[in-house]
């Protein structure tokens, strides 16, 4: 179970303290089930809302429901060709996207969100997938063709991620 501190109409929390409130344990991948069904490629993203925005907009995806993830959660995402991995514009969301690239190689594709938005704030705009989907190509146009071999000869060992 998860739940997010409601925000003011101009974005400001309604109660201090962290964004995202969650039971202790393990959490799963959201989204799982519809994911696996999208091997060439998902969104990554770190939220529920997150997720929702993409399930808005018919783009398969997970939500990490944090910005890092175990060992054995990121040897789950290699059953997919190609990680669009649009977490959060902050310092952690940048710190997960690295930690993503670092053991994916090129088949993580890092999305440049507009504005400092996240995908759940995009969701509210009237052109927010357009602007989504504008930053999913601009990030494609800079990427290499993913690695042509096997997943597992592509990661980094755990010890030397960031």
């Amino acid at each position: 179970m998860i739940g997010r501190i409601l925000e003011t109409p101009g974005g400001q929390p309604i109660l201090p303290g962290p964004k995202y409130l969650g039971l202790l344990g393990d959490k799963p991948l959201f989204g799982w089930e519809e994911a696996i069904l999208h091997p060439r490629g998902i969104c990554v993203v770190e939220g529920p809302i997150d997720l929702l925005a993409l399930t808005l907009w018919g783009m398969p995806g997970i939500a990490l429901v944090g910005n890092q993830l175990r060992h054995d959660r990121l040897a789950q995402l290699d059953r997919f060709e190609r990680l669009y991995v649009a977490l959060d514009p902050d310092e952690g969301g940048r710190k997960g996207t690295q930690s993503l690239i670092a053991y994916f190689g090129s088949r993580a594709a890092p999305i440049e969100l507009p504005d400092g938005d996240d995908v759940g704030r995009l969701a509210m705009y009237q052109d927010g997938e357009e602007r989504f989907r504008t930053a999913v190509q601009a990030a494609l146009a800079t990427m290499p063709a993913p690695e042509l071999v096997p997943a597992s000869a592509c990661h980094r060992p755990l010890s030397q991620l960031p």
